[in-house]
């Protein structure tokens, strides 16, 4: 049995609030089936430290968006550190919607729904990836 064919209006304004920030071309998205969405947002710039000069990140929006803190964070399994090893918190080879990936394990214990939003934390994922590796 599958679920809604449509997203949640948070979810959906989520969506809409992150094409506003990078772009309409840039941010992709389908329901989960419950009321959430599988999230695409391409053309990033993750720094100097990577073989791309321009790469992407996938999550999926909950449901309960905003009230549910996006968690995990999901990287191209072909993305190449130049120099360094990878952190503890990243795992290659990861199972995601149909693909396999690099699941990066960023968690935000201090989620607040009144004021964290989907677009806010792609920026925290890639000032992670420019700074923290």
């Amino acid at each position: 049995m599958s679920g809604p064919a449509t997203t949640s209006v948070a979810v959906a304004r989520a969506i809409d609030e992150l094409k506003a920030e990078f772009g309409a071309e840039a941010v992709a998205s389908k329901p989960d089936g419950d009321g959430g969405a599988f999230v695409r947002v391409s053309d990033l710039d993750f720094g100097p430290q990577w073989r791309v000069s321009l790469a992407e990140l996938r999550f999926h929006l909950p449901y309960n968006y905003p009230d549910a803190a996006i968690y995990p964070y999901y990287l191209l399994s072909d993305l190449e550190r130049l120099e360094g090893n990878w952190p503890d918190n990243v795992r290659r080879g990861v199972g995601f919607d149909g693909g396999t990936y690099i699941q990066a394990s960023l968690r935000f214990n201090r989620w607040n729904p009144g004021i964290d939003t989907a677009a806010g934390a792609v920026h925290e994922v890639c000032e992670w990836l420019r700074t923290v590796l």
